[in-house]
């Protein structure tokens, strides 16, 4: 009698430990779920907005801003400049467009020929733009042949950061289309030395940057 009612209490508690197992894990995907549509929200409205800076005068819009860059591993302290990354809201330091005017959501440009944004969620979206054209249109597909094209120094630290990240090797054949948001999420890490939310980076899928243009 006592091996039976303990048998039956052990699946009673089994059966509440699932039903909490399985509250959690849906209260979980629905908080990101949440987060992430807020996000989307927000990159809607500011690509909505932007469409009023496109109907003023250029020298409002578009202007120049003079830093002296730091090293990303310097840590700004009460009362110094801030970094390059957080005067220009360019989380992934992207350069002006070669073949456009400026990006969606630049408002200026910095002395070093970076773009300057309305909001770091652009600096985000550029950076999808330019990883699609180094795989679509000069079939990079490793991190080694990525960090050469897309910037002009510290190749070693950076390789070697996204290949920590990604958990890929510097020559491994990596689909830089399907790993977009865990590409740059790395770069911006690298670049501005934080650790960023991946809602920011989760909405930038291939359909969103297909249908996006410069």
């Amino acid at each position: 009698m006592f091996e039976k009612s303990t048998y039956n209490t052990c699946i009673a508690i089994g059966i509440v430990l699932m039903a909490l197992m399985f509250l959690i894990e849906h209260m979980s995907a629905r908080s990101t779920k949440e987060e992430l549509a807020a996000t989307r929200i927000q990159l809607a409205k500011l690509q909505k907005d932007n469409e009023t800076l496109k109907n003023k005068p250029q020298e409002i819009v578009y202007k120049t801003v003079t830093i002296v860059p730091r090293t990303r591993t310097t840590k700004v302290k009460k009362g110094e400049e801030p970094q390059l990354w957080e005067v220009n809201n360019n989380w992934l330091n992207i350069k002006k467009p070669i073949n456009a005017d400026r990006w969606e959501g630049q408002v200026g440009i910095d002395s070093f020929n970076h773009a300057v944004f309305e909001d770091p969620l652009y600096s985000i979206r550029a950076a999808s733009l330019v990883i699609y054209k180094y795989v679509t249109t000069y079939q990079i597909d490793t991190v080694n042949d990525l960090v050469k094209k897309f910037c002009t120094g510290n190749w070693n630290n950076y390789i070697k950061h996204l290949c920590a990240e990604l958990k890929v090797k510097p020559n491994q054949k990596v689909d830089f289309i399907k790993r977009m948001p865990d590409l740059l999420q790395a770069m911006a890490h690298f670049e501005t030395g934080q650790r960023w939310h991946p809602k920011y980076f989760a909405m930038f899928d291939l359909v969103t940057r297909v249908r996006s243009s410069k």
